[in-house]
């Protein structure tokens, strides 16, 4: 075990050096992704913050985003009312396209609506009615779920995010 951990990363080093080698600009390139992506997590003055994980599907490398917004208008101090924050998930998928789970929340409701372009197997729509069903009946709290099939999905939020800048494309969508 600790061998293959050794050669993994003696792999990744020559990996790295090589492209260093041969693509000057992809280091660079990721240090600013690096640097709008810690940006993007701070809150804004919209109050969108967003944060970006890596997922292998299929040995290609792609993004779960994760938006989250907190209600500014919504102080929490009173005991009837509580703070309502709003999250989108957004991610693609192999087998089913771009999935987008836009949820609402606060200390008695959660709402999600699931958007695709492509409909949803019935037994995977299923599954994922009974997960969140399950786990309200577990809490105090109330919900819905909500499946949408749309020609376009709603736009994401980025350009809410802090250090957004319209003329600097990333190096990993090159």
């Amino acid at each position: 075990h600790r061998d293959l951990h050794k050669e993994y990363r003696r792999q990744r080093q020559m990996c790295i050096r090589d492209r260093n080698r041969t693509q000057p600009g992809l280091i660079r390139g990721l240090d600013e992704d690096f640097l709008l992506m810690q940006r993007a997590s701070e809150p804004s003055d919209s109050g969108w913050r967003a944060f970006f994980f890596p997922m292998l599907s299929d040995e290609q490398l792609s993004q779960i985003q994760l938006f989250i917004h907190q209600d500014k208008n919504s102080s929490g101090k009173d005991k009837n009312s509580s703070r309502k924050t709003r999250f989108i998930v957004n991610l693609k998928l192999d087998n089913i396209g771009e999935l987008q789970i836009d949820g609402r929340v606060n200390s008695v409701m959660v709402d999600l609506l699931v958007q695709t372009i492509k409909p949803l197997p019935l037994k995977l729509k299923k599954g994922m009615r009974d997960v969140f069903i399950n786990t309200l009946e577990r809490t105090e709290i109330d919900g819905n779920i909500v499946f949408k099939v749309r020609k376009t999905l709603d736009p994401l939020p980025i350009n809410q995010l802090n250090g957004f800048s319209e003329t600097s494309p990333s190096i990993t969508d090159i």
